[in-house]
C-alpha cells in the first residue's frame, strides 16, 4: 500500500448499523483503517466483509445491521459475551450422512458416496484387507451379496423414515416438498425430492429421468415418485394399494 494514501471518514460514519462507522477509508477505496487498532484492510468493490471479520476476530465485537436494531436501544453493535459462539458455518453436504461405523453403514457409504462399485471389494485385496484390518471380518466374498446387504440396508433406513413421519404426522406437523434436477458428469440426469418440516429435511433420493425434461414430464416424474412412497407408506401400515380407492 502507498505511503500517500489518506485515510478520511466514510459517507456512513454516524451510521452504527455499519461497519464503516469503525473505520477510515483510503482516499483511492481500495482499504479501510481500523479506528482501534490501526490495522489496514483491503476493501476491494466496496466490500466490507473483511470488516466485519476483522471486528469479530480481533476486537470480539459485531456490528448490527438495521433489521437487527429493533433489539437494541439505538441500534449500536454489542460486544460479544465471553461464552457466546459466533454463528454456525453452513454445513457440508456430507454432514448430513448418517455416522455410523457398521459394515452396512460403511459399504453404503463406500458405493453411494464414493462411486466404489460392489465387483471392487471382491477382487481388490489392499481394500478387504484394509476393511479387514478395522475390524469388518464377516466381509462377504460375493459382489451379489454385498449388493443384497446395501440393497437391505436402504430398506431399512427408509423404514426408519417412515416411521419417523408417521411420529411427527401424529404430533400435527406439516411438511413442504421441493425439488430440483440435478446431471452427473456422464451426462446422466436425475431428479431429487426433499421434504421439510419446521426443524429438518429428508432427501427421499435420486430419480433417473429421460428425455425432455418440461413442466409436464416434471410434474409426471413427481406424481409417479409420490405414488411410489404412497404405496409403501400405505403397505407399512399393512393396506394393499389401490384397495383405499
Amino acid at each position: 500500500m502507498s505511503r500517500e494514501s489518506v485515510f478520511v471518514k466514510h459517507k456512513k460514519d454516524l451510521d452504527t448499523s455499519s461497519a464503516w462507522s469503525h473505520f477510515l477509508i483510503a482516499s483511492d477505496g481500495k482499504s479501510a483503517r481500523c479506528k482501534r487498532c490501526l490495522a489496514v484492510l483491503k476493501t476491494l468493490g466496496g466490500s466490507t466483509k473483511g470488516l466485519h471479520t476483522h471486528l469479530l476476530s480481533k476486537h470480539n465485537f459485531k456490528v448490527l445491521s438495521e433489521s437487527n436494531c429493533s433489539s437494541t436501544r439505538h441500534g449500536h453493535g454489542e460486544p460479544l459475551e465471553e461464552n457466546s459462539t459466533p454463528p454456525p458455518a453452513k454445513r457440508k453436504f456430507v454432514e448430513y450422512f448418517i455416522k455410523s461405523d457398521t459394515l452396512d453403514h460403511v459399504l453404503a457409504r463406500m458405493t453411494a458416496l464414493d462411486g466404489f462399485p460392489f465387483i471392487v471389494f471382491i477382487f481388490s485385496n489392499d481394500l478387504r484387507q484394509l476393511l479387514i484390518s478395522k475390524g469388518y471380518s464377516d466381509l462377504p466374498k460375493l459382489a451379489v451379496t454385498i449388493r443384497n446387504r446395501v440393497v437391505n440396508f436402504s430398506l431399512t433406513i427408509r423404514k426408519e423414515i417412515i416411521d419417523e413421519f408417521k411420529r411427527l404426522k401424529k404430533k400435527g406437523e406439516r411438511f413442504s416438498l421441493t425439488f430440483d434436477e440435478w446431471t452427473s458428469t456422464a451426462n446422466k440426469r436425475f431428479m431429487n425430492i426433499n421434504v421439510h418440516s419446521q426443524t429438518k429435511f429428508w432427501s427421499l433420493g435420486l430419480i433417473r429421468v429421460n428425455g425432455s425434461m418440461t413442466a409436464e414430464n416434471f410434474i409426471c416424474v413427481l406424481k409417479e415418485q409420490m405414488n411410489n412412497l404412497l404405496n409403501i407408506f400405505l403397505l407399512n401400515f399393512g393396506i394393499i394399494p389401490g384397495s383405499w380407492d
